[in-house]
């Protein structure tokens, strides 16, 4: 409880890269030849080895969000940890091609497979050094919220507390 928790590069990375790819004939019509270029290229961001050997010394707890995208590995290591994370969820970032190919199928980026991403739960003294570190390696990452302690398990996702795993919206695309 009092740490910070922190996102390197950006909520639903490989989920953006699946709906770049498996998903091209359903966006073509209403996003452009560039968008869906830079969501394909995000296949290339899906590995988070060099952020947790970043951070690795920094943090507390680290996590992949994968399935179910970045509420549920949230979730994940709120559960792991027995603790409740306060999220800002307008400090998480979303690529401009997540957001764009999310919006034209329908489907949440915080709730699509989150890969490439890592969670870090980082000691309040320790932050100012976890993030130089990401920098200096040119890791994108952003302050996204606070370890609170907790009677049960949860995440606070702005007005609204989960406290069960969430079923990955990329899933209905493929019913």
């Amino acid at each position: 409880p009092g740490e910070e928790v922190l996102l390197t590069k950006a909520a639903g990375i490989e989920g953006t890269a699946i709906l770049a790819t498996d998903f091209r004939a359903d966006v073509e019509a209403s996003v452009s030849p560039d968008v869906i270029e830079r969501g394909e290229a995000c296949y290339d961001d899906i590995g988070v080895v060099n952020d947790a050997a970043t951070v690795s010394e920094y943090a507390s707890a680290m996590h992949d969000p994968t399935e179910g995208g970045l509420v549920n590995g949230l979730l994940e290591l709120a559960v792991a940890s027995g603790v409740r994370l306060e999220i800002a969820p307008e400090a998480i970032p979303v690529r401009s091609e997540t957001a764009t190919l999310c919006g034209a199928v329908g489907v949440d980026p915080l709730r699509i497979f989150g890969s490439g991403a890592l969670l870090a739960t980082v000691p309040g003294d320790a932050v100012d050094r976890a993030t130089e570190a990401l920098a200096a390696n040119g890791i994108p990452y952003a302050n996204i919220g606070t370890v609170r302690e907790a009677s049960a398990p949860a995440v606070d996702l702005g007005s609204e507390r989960l406290t069960e795993p969430i079923r990955d919206e990329m899933y209905a695309l493929w019913e």
